[in-house]
């Protein structure tokens, strides 16, 4: 469609392409070649060689896998140099849509690198209820993408980084992170800020398209199985985003430097719409047949972890489908009232309702109640106990001395408050991420694991 040729390489692997997993790549792959860019798609997935085939894409069947069959982020990179000649190279993950504004970023961005320096551009993520084929034999698809973007986009969080266009050199090495797991992305950030590169924030002008989708069941595996802790232990420790990483940002006609006055107002314009994102992903989680119920449930994991609620992270949530798809209709017909606080307290009650139950009973027992992690999670959980005027006698945290206690409704500690409790042994409530390590610290203390939650 688009006949120009472009100094860039865009590059990507796959999911097997079935289901909606097929609908949103195939959506994702095409808009990249309607745009006149080569691409290059790794993997032997099911679906790729048709897929590459139909848009003229380069092929690369063989690529490096961890013991679980992800591929290699390093190896990926590291053939896409070797294969392309291009001076810019741009993974993008494979069902992000491309709109063609990110022409106009694109030409900006290359016109403004000179040969002696080193950039990135990337841009924050629209997540868009999307769940069939676009047409893309029109001239204007985009106008699909921008009514949706509309009446039920939202932006994603920062944190969620989706496309990296760089100076081919940028990146020379990788630490052995898999694609599809957290925290390489922020690794990319940190790479070139370390190397004193320039990462040029072009969100505003440059709008990627991320379909809702779930996990299958597997969002807990994703996120906290083995190869996201792996990922997580080959991070730099900080996580960066986008928000907090960019020197620069395109506004739509020029690259400019991001100063601390424009990271706030750019942070202000694309704050996430809690409304659009409760009721677009409610309203595909209802789509899933009955049967896959245990599904839903998962995926409402990776609903609260994006919108900041509390959920058990090891509890299987135990609810019959009935129940589920009574939860999400009600959650629904609140969200769209935009009554948003009461459909994720509905939402909420419903999944952690044996969580809650447990901790009702061993507060009747009279045994003490700790929470160990006194981040984020651990305000969400006491938010939680607090509604359902369930009490805990301090936080636990290791950095607790450098904390501001005002911040906190009860006292703040370190784990040595457990070992010289009284005779009414404390029930802990692990609120971390790093929720292995905990327990492996709570059995040392002499706890057994089903003692806490």
């Amino acid at each position: 469609m688009y006949q120009k040729s472009y100094p860039l390489t865009l590059f990507t692997t796959c999911k097997p392409f079935t289901g909606l997993a097929a609908v949103h790549q195939k959506n994702a792959l095409r808009s990249w070649a309607a745009l006149g860019i080569d691409v290059v798609v790794f993997g032997n997935e099911a679906g790729v060689a048709d897929i590459t085939r139909e848009i003229g894409a380069t092929h690369i069947p063989v690529v490096a896998r961890n013991e679980e069959g992800l591929p290699l982020i390093g190896d990926i990179f590291g053939k896409v140099t070797e294969l392309s000649s291009k001076p810019f190279l741009g993974y993008l993950n494979s069902d992000i849509l491309l709109h063609p504004v990110f022409l106009e970023a694109f030409e900006a961005f290359s016109n403004w690198v000179t040969p002696a320096s080193q950039a990135l551009l990337t841009a924050r993520r629209y997540n868009i209820p999307l769940n069939d084929e676009i047409e893309f034999t029109k001239l204007n698809y985009e106008t699909r993408l921008d009514a949706l973007r509309r009446t039920s986009g939202s932006w994603d969080h920062p944190y969620a980084i989706d496309m990296f266009v760089y100076s081919r050199d940028l990146y020379t090495h990788f630490p052995a992170f898999s694609v599809g797991r957290p925290q390489w992305d922020n690794w990319m950030l940190h790479e070139a800020l370390d190397k004193g590169a320039q990462i040029i924030d072009a969100s505003q002008a440059c709008a990627l398209f991320h379909p809702i989708h779930g996990y299958g069941g597997k969002w807990t595996e994703v996120t906290f199985g083995a190869t996201a802790k792996s990922n997580r232990t080959l991070g730099p420790g900080e996580v960066n985003s986008i928000e907090n990483s960019s020197t620069h940002f395109f506004d739509g006609k020029s690259i400019k430097t991001l100063s601390p006055e424009m990271r706030t107002e750019l942070s202000r314009q694309c704050r996430p719409d809690v409304v659009s994102e409760l009721i677009s992903s409610l309203d595909f989680y209802m789509q899933v047949p009955e049967e896959k119920a245990g599904e839903v449930a998962d995926d409402i994991k990776s609903l609260f972890w994006r919108l900041k609620v509390f959920f058990p992270i090891q509890a299987t949530i135990q609810t019959s489908p009935t129940v589920v798809y009574r939860c999400l209709k009600r959650a629904s017909q609140l969200s769209k009232k935009g009554e948003v606080s009461s459909a994720l307290d509905h939402l909420q009650d419903s999944v952690t309702s044996t969580f809650l139950e447990r901790l009702r009973g061993v507060e009747k027992e009279g045994h003490p109640i700790f929470i160990w992690g006194a981040g984020q999670y651990g305000h969400r959980l006491h938010e939680l106990m607090a509604r359902h005027q369930i009490n805990i006698n301090a936080f636990i945290d290791k950095n607790h001395a450098s904390l501001d206690a005002s911040n906190y409704p009860v006292p703040i500690t370190n784990h040595h408050v457990l070992a010289n409790s009284g005779p009414m042994k404390p029930v802990v409530v692990i609120a971390s991420m790093y929720f292995e390590e905990i327990e492996k610290e709570l059995e040392q203390l002499g706890y057994d694991c089903q003692l806490y939650y």
